[in-house]
């Protein structure tokens, strides 16, 4: 990345930024990509590219579930969702999928129970693969003065949420 300093400030990509922000980027390339992602991309741009793709990336559910909570509303526009993946939901990526996975198995005991699951929820788990998460949506975890959205995942047929611990929800 190349800067151009202009009296007080740095251009980089027809952005500007203080020499402060510019130490930061330097320091570390994955902030600039971050900083440009959050603020550059429209609602309708991710849900293009989204849907453009086939799945949703990491950065782009973080960066929904961040706007939602901030405007204190779901910006999930979920006409358009059902539009996606054949009105199942938006596929995850294979690595997310993976870590998904864990994240639900480290929850099933050695002896292969959990307080956590009942019996549908561990035959569904054991039996998945890191292809098989899609993201239904968000979920509004906050009370009556406050909204916190979180995502909602559906595993073969098995919705949950994630909290401390799963949340099932179907």
């Amino acid at each position: 990345m190349q800067y151009q300093r202009d009296g007080n400030s740095y251009i980089c990509n027809q952005n500007i930024y203080t020499t402060y922000t510019v130490i930061l980027l330097v320091l570390n390339d994955d902030i600039i990509n971050d900083l440009n992602y959050s603020i550059m991309k429209t609602l309708e741009s991710i849900f293009s590219e989204i849907k453009e793709n086939g799945v949703i990336t990491k950065q782009q559910l973080q960066l929904l579930k961040n706007r939602s909570n901030r405007e204190q509303k779901d910006v999930i526009n979920y006409d358009w969702l059902e539009s996606v993946g054949n009105g199942y939901g938006i596929p995850l990526t294979e690595e997310q999928g993976l870590q998904g996975l864990n994240w639900l198995k480290k929850f099933i005991k050695k002896n292969g129970e959990s307080n956590v699951y009942g019996y549908r929820e561990i035959k569904i788990i054991k039996g998945a693969s890191p292809s098989d998460f899609v993201f239904k949506g968000f979920y509004d975890a906050g009370n009556g003065w406050f909204r916190n959205f979180l995502p909602i995942y559906q595993l073969n047929g098995m919705e949950y949420i994630p909290m401390a611990e799963p949340y099932i929800v179907g």
